[in-house]
């Protein structure tokens, strides 16, 4: 509405003498400004300790349910897919993405059968301590895989990936053994340009970016909903947008991949050298023959191997933060 009144029908409109303004004495003033302070401050207070603090995790939506509802609805509202598990810890979280990435150095197809086509992901262990599997893994044996909803992300895990293969393919690679380096040597001219090629090399490697279809593995957490109660964690890690997936992610529900090559040169220690390192370069993208295989979605709480079920201990910072009343809104946890 515009700010005019409206006038009845029939009733003449006779515009208002203009108020005349008022001026409050100066100690009134000061007085209304250090009660809106101190209000806002008390407002402040009540939000930070209901929902934590406000500069790290913004307001956003959380259309997917937690604790005893989590994995409850596979649609939120029309919005898009809800994550499928179901564990006391989970705090309400927004709607999984389309298609979320991952950088690895492991191939889709390799001759032992264990490619990513042929054995899908597995996690490295069964540790379900967010804060440790954020925080780097340091015992590998986090039962989490990290994915991201950012390809830009992913290919900046596939450019750190794609340096160990390098660096693996460096130390590996053949050497001059002592008697062609003492013949080198001896020869003059290119003997010295032979010499050289024995201390220093160039490797190629390959590494990989991996789309994943969360309609056939939808057992994910978001972590940075899961951490947005630790500021220290948030500011640092909910730019990487990890969806981490629980145990396994099947080999059908891996949509293709993305393959680049990396090109770097080495020295006489066969360690490489860090300006050489070429920036990850795009080849191909290979489609799963497998994706197209319609199948069920993994369950690790159906999983003996997974050690995953509704009272798993997930050592979350934000669901352990909660200790107010629960409802619909709050998504609390309650043991009954």
């Amino acid at each position: 509405m515009s700010h005019s009144e409206i006038t009845p029908p029939g009733t003449a409109a006779h515009p208002r003498p203009p108020a005349t303004p008022m001026s409050d004495p100066p100690a009134t003033r000061r007085r209304n400004r250090t009660m809106v302070s101190t209000v806002t401050a008390v407002l402040i207070a009540m939000l930070a300790t209901l929902f934590g603090p406000l500069s790290s995790a913004q307001a956003v939506d959380y259309p997917c349910p937690g604790g005893n509802f989590s994995g409850a609805f596979s649609e939120a509202s029309g919005s898009g897919q809800c994550p499928s598990l179901h564990n006391r810890d989970i705090v309400a979280q927004r709607t999984l993405p389309g298609v979320v990435y991952r950088g690895d150095s492991r191939p889709p197809i390799a001759p032992n059968g264990q490619g990513l086509f042929d054995a899908g992901l597995w996690s490295r262990g069964t540790n379900s301590d967010i804060v440790s599997h954020v925080q780097g893994d340091r015992t590998l044996t986090s039962e989490y895989i990290s994915t991201s909803g950012t390809q830009s992300v992913a290919e900046s895990f596939a450019r750190s990936q794609g340096v160990n293969n390098l660096a693996e393919m460096a130390l590996g690679a053949r050497r001059c053994s002592t008697a062609r380096q003492a013949i080198y040597a001896l020869l003059p001219g290119i003997g010295n340009y032979l010499l050289q090629s024995c201390y220093h090399g160039t490797v190629m490697a390959r590494t990989y970016v991996y789309r994943i279809d969360p309609h056939w593995a939808s057992q994910a957490m978001y972590i940075p909903d899961q951490i947005r109660n630790r500021s220290d964690l948030y500011d640092h890690y909910h730019s990487q947008d990890e969806w981490a997936f629980v145990r396994h992610i099947p080999n059908y529900a891996i949509i293709g991949v993305e393959i680049y090559t990396m090109t770097a040169r080495y020295g006489p220690t066969g360690l490489l050298e860090p300006a050489s390192i070429t920036a990850p370069h795009f080849e191909q993208f290979v489609g799963n023959p497998h994706h197209a295989q319609a199948r069920v979605q993994y369950d690790p709480a159906q999983d003996p191997g997974a050690h995953w079920d509704f009272n798993t201990n997930l050592d979350s910072p934000t669901a352990n933060a909660y200790t107010r009343g629960c409802s619909t809104i709050t998504r609390c946890r309650s043991d009954g």
